[in-house]
């Protein structure tokens, strides 16, 4: 029961179902009206359809971020590249860079 009701509300909070007191005719003591649950279909799919918008734009936001991020790392790399026949420095810090672009790549193919 308490699992049901946390899961009840948490559906409540995002505009899934809706809850209705029905009221009590004795006009009696409030801590015993009854509610109800109710679903709008339609407007489950709305929200649904909200929440997929959303959630498309934060993983186009993170994708477009992760993109940048790798043409400055590639950029800076061949910087150190172009230095590294002449700084044995350099070149180890290209090899970072190369690790960092890796690292990158795994995590855009996640996305």
């Amino acid at each position: 029961a308490k699992e049901t009701r946390r899961i009840l509300y948490q559906l409540l909070q995002h505009g899934y179902v809706k809850l209705t007191n029905v009221a009590n005719k004795d006009g009696g003591d409030h801590g015993k009206n009854i509610y109800l649950w109710q679903v709008d279909f339609n407007a489950v799919q709305t929200q649904f359809l909200k929440d997929l918008l959303f959630i498309a734009g934060n993983i186009s936001a993170r994708l477009s971020h992760e993109i940048q991020q790798k043409k400055s790392i590639i950029e800076a790399v061949n910087d150190k590249l172009e230095r590294a026949d002449e700084d044995p420095q350099s070149r180890e810090m290209a090899a970072q860079s190369f690790h960092q672009i890796e690292r990158m790549t795994a995590v855009g193919n996640q996305l």
